[in-house]
């Protein structure tokens, strides 16, 4: 009789437990999968910016970098943005820095 006892504790005991353990839902699966998304896509917007950077290209990949940052904003592409800000300006004047922001 004890052992039936037990047995039926622990299984409403688990029953418990599985009602208290969150469950993701398809919202929170969805904005995961957003966020990877904008991560791979800020990610293409960099490598872009890094090419058009070896080219000489400051104003492009000052371009593509804040939109790399709006996507997915970090320490390593605000740090990105604000060296090109710097070397689009001594290449190009007042022109390449009209619409520079950083939030």
């Amino acid at each position: 009789m004890r052992s039936i006892y037990i047995w039926t504790t622990r299984f409403i005991l688990a029953i418990a437990l599985v009602g208290i353990l969150p469950v993701p839902n398809n919202t929170s699966i969805v904005l995961a999968q957003s966020k990877k998304a904008k991560a791979s896509q800020a990610s293409k917007y960099a490598k872009r910016g890094n090419a058009k950077a070896k080219k000489k290209d400051y104003r492009g990949a000052l371009s593509d970098y804040q939109k790399a940052y709006k996507l997915s904003p970090s320490k390593n592409y605000k740090k990105k943005v604000q060296q090109l800000t710097s070397l689009a300006k001594k290449q190009g004047g007042k022109k390449s820095s009209s619409k520079i922001r950083i939030s």
